[in-house]
């Protein structure tokens, strides 16, 4: 335990010391992914597949706050989309012009929701995202999460768009928009997800604001097992499958994740709790203390427990009493003096 805690200590040292440049590396690595993967879902345009403007576009990402990768990333869909056709990029356009509106406006701290649920969602575990966001954010966050699930089944839709189109010809413009709108806005899956995801997070958020020890690993396991839960009832009421095995993995994977990022903003150790009360003039004050874990507080402890006998505390040694007659005296030949 000790070395997983001075491990910690080191790398949040290490981080501290080198913020700017890991900042840039980590914000290059994660613009650069993103581009990639949006790329590999909708990569219709020769010009903004090439590798050399990903690149370009998350080097210019790296040197920018974070929330400028959702906003090249709306260009890009919207360029991809266009170059699929005019219908395509139209409903790309209008997607992502209100998505951006509801971010910018309510939500513009909630960059990396937008960031990782598209890739979640993509890879099986979506619950991961609420999950460990609700542990630091408030129920606003709901519309990001909102935004994020929009954004991966537009890419789904326009992934799958060339098959869609092929039932109608190229002056059916009519139609195509019918189709293509049906794909984001008619998706049952997409209404599911959307409404079990915010549910994730509500609760997680909800539980972990409780007072009993252990609410933040409650809320973690709740959450993990909330999403599998509502999704399978999802899947008898409106006829579609998922794997049960992707749907465990997809739990677990949130419970690791969460439990390390616990490690690193909420370690703390329950079994020293203390409940304090204090007042002023106009409120009465009643606070529960719980120390953090480091690794002077594990040092401390594990020397309590070899050796018990040092937390006595030394015993009190009683101060001869004080003759108050020789003050008195003292006092009065002071006064006579001064007179």
């Amino acid at each position: 335990m000790r070395a997983l805690l001075e491990l910690r200590e080191r790398l949040k040292a290490f981080y501290g010391r080198y913020t700017s440049v890991l900042s840039i590396i980590l914000k290059f690595a994660l613009a650069l992914g993103t581009y990639l993967f949006i790329n590999m879902e909708i990569g219709y345009s020769s010009v903004f597949t090439n590798i050399f403007a990903v690149l370009i576009m998350a080097l210019l990402s790296s040197i920018l706050p974070v929330r400028a990768i959702p906003l090249f990333s709306a260009a890009l869909i919207t360029v991809q989309a266009f170059a699929l056709g005019y219908d395509a990029g139209a409903i790309a356009f209008m997607v992502m012009l209100l998505l951006l509106i509801l971010f910018l406006r309510f939500v513009p701290e909630d960059s990396l929701i937008l960031i990782f649920l598209p890739m979640a969602l993509y890879c099986g575990a979506p619950e991961v995202v609420p999950v460990c966001f609700g542990l630091k954010k408030k129920p606003l966050t709901v519309l990001s999460v909102g935004s994020g699930v929009a954004v991966y089944y537009l890419l789904d839709m326009l992934h799958r768009a060339p098959d869609t189109l092929k039932a109608y010809g190229a002056s059916d413009y009519a139609k195509r928009l019918q189709a293509l709108a049906g794909g984001v806005f008619g998706n049952s899956e997409m209404v599911l997800n959307l409404l079990t995801l915010a549910g994730v997070l509500i609760l997680v958020y909800a539980v972990r604001k409780l007072s009993f020890n252990g609410s933040w690993l409650a809320a973690v396991i709740i959450g993990s097992l909330f999403y599998p839960a509502l999704i399978l009832l999802g899947d008898m009421a409106l006829g579609m499958s998922h794997s049960l095995i992707v749907l465990a993995a997809g739990a677990g994977v949130s419970v690791a994740a969460a439990l390390i990022l616990m490690f690193f903003i909420f370690n703390v150790d329950y079994r020293k709790s203390e409940y304090l009360q204090f007042e002023d003039d106009g409120y009465y004050y009643y606070v529960k203390a719980i120390p953090k874990i480091s690794v002077r507080n594990y040092d401390r402890k594990r020397k309590q427990t070899e050796n018990p006998e040092q937390d006595e505390l030394p015993p009190m040694v009683e101060k001869p009493p004080v003759n108050q007659t020789d003050l008195e005296k003292k006092l009065e030949d002071s006064l006579n003096h001064l007179s």
